[in-house]
């Protein structure tokens, strides 16, 4: 990918993987993954359940967003506030 092309993806608005996840999630799940965090619930933790759960995503993707580190900057309200492992 070039420089131009990242920009490119930047601009349109490019959503991480977590986002779509959480965004597809009713209401209460919403509150419960937002209670994982208040929490401290691990990136790692936080991953193993939503692979139980049925979900396609990597432990690194959910790390990166609750870092605020990801593309949708939607994690940015969870930086911070978990434990990485």
């Amino acid at each position: 990918m070039t420089l131009k092309q990242a920009q490119e993806r930047l601009e349109q608005g490019s959503t991480c993987k977590a986002f779509v996840i959480y965004s597809s999630l009713d209401k209460d799940d919403q509150k419960t993954f937002d209670g994982w965090i208040v929490a401290s619930k691990t990136s790692g933790w936080i991953y193993r359940v939503l692979v139980a759960d049925g979900h396609s995503i990597g432990e690194k993707s959910v790390r990166k967003h609750l870092e605020g580190m990801c593309q949708c900057g939607e994690g940015t309200k969870h930086k911070g506030a978990y434990r990485v492992a």
